[in-house]
């Protein structure tokens, strides 16, 4: 819930830019490198916090979709809203893109982790 809030947070700021600038360090497009990094955050969050309801334990690829597909559908919404509620912002294909893939990093992170931890568990 945090992570979503931080998410939206930034997401609905009246001008970003002022706080965020599209290029740092000479990388174009920065921005979508923060939307990318932002989704994997929240996507690993929710895997990761799914892993550890004992109701899951069934569920090999539940977790997975659920934190993916939540994440990119929570994405597209942002983008909807800045567009309808939040001027001068706007919905931009490519943020939503970047959200997704973040979301798909974070989700393959998680379940490094969770690799890296049933490991050591079951040792």
């Amino acid at each position: 819930m945090i992570v979503a809030s931080v998410i939206a947070y930034f997401s609905f700021i009246h001008n970003a830019s002022d706080y965020i600038p599209r290029s740092i360090l000479g990388i174009e497009h920065f921005d979508k490198y923060l939307h990318g990094l932002m989704y994997m955050l929240g996507a690993s969050t929710l895997m990761l916090d799914m892993y550890r309801d004992k109701r899951m334990e069934k569920e090999k690829h539940l977790p997975t979709i659920f934190a993916v597909g939540i994440s990119s559908l929570f994405g597209g919404m942002i983008e909807i809203m800045q567009k309808l509620w939040f001027s001068p912002r706007t919905a931009e294909w490519i943020d939503w893109f970047a959200d997704t893939i973040g979301a798909l990093a974070g989700a393959l992170f998680a379940l490094l982790i969770i690799h890296i931890y049933e490991k050591r568990l079951y040792k």
